[in-house]
Parts: structure tokens; sequence; C-alpha cells
């Protein structure tokens, strides 16, 4: 039997002659935009959650997913783990002395809900307005 390499020809001619013509890269990101159809790394990205891509269809937010946290890693300077994510509350429900559990890894951890960022809440180290100089 023929490899794939070998029949780079043979698939050539026949898509050739149904009308097919050669197309570069170009091409294809040109098509897929047409189509609307997205791309990671220029479309999508770390920061573009699936409302803001209009992905909605294609998650099930019934069901567990790695992701449903939005971000998380181990805060070096503060010595524990932190995470930023989006809570959905009732109306009139307050975020304060709620409890959370997070999955990590498929290991459940207790957390606590912070308004404030875990490492310099008061923005002594850096900045958090940018003074003009006009």
């Amino acid at each position: 039997m023929a490899s794939g390499v070998e029949q780079a020809g043979v698939l050539f001619n026949a898509l050739s002659g149904a009308g097919a013509k050669p197309a570069g890269i170009f091409t294809q990101s040109s098509m897929r935009i047409e189509k609307q159809y997205l791309a990671y790394g220029h479309d999508l990205d770390t920061d573009t959650n699936p409302f803001q891509a209009d992905l909605r269809f294609a998650i099930d937010w019934n069901s567990d997913f790695i992701g449903k946290t939005t971000s998380a890693a181990f805060g070096y300077r503060i010595g524990k783990p932190v995470a930023i994510t989006q809570i959905k509350i009732s109306p009139g429900q307050s975020i304060a002395n709620l409890s959370m559990e997070v999955d990590i890894a498929r290991s459940n951890f207790s957390g606590n809900i912070s308004l404030t960022c875990a490492y310099d809440p008061e923005g002594l180290r850096m900045p958090t307005k940018i003074e003009s100089h006009a």
C-alpha cells in the first residue's frame, strides 16, 4: 500500500481535476474570517472569555471543566494559591462571608473571597493610578 506522501500527486490531480486551485496561508486566513471562524492567537487568547468571543453556545455551564475558574496560580509573594474568577450571585446577595470551593487538579480546596488584591492591596509597591505630568 502506498503511503500518503506517495499519493500526494494523485490527490492533487484529483482535486485540480474537480476545479480546486492551490491557495496559501493568507487565503486560508481570509476564508476563516469570511466564515467568522475564530483562531486562537488571533481572535482568541487567554484574556478573552467565551462570552466576549460569542461562544456561549459551546459551553455546558452545568458541567465542570478546566478553566471554569478564569485564572489561578500559586502566589509566591503571599505563600498560598490565588485565583481570579467570576462569581454568580442572586440579586441582593452579598459575597461577604460567602464560602467557596475550588477544584485544583481534581482536589477540592476551600477558599476565601476578597475584593482587594492579595499582594499589596494598598498599592504601595506599585502605584494603581497614573499621575499626569502635564
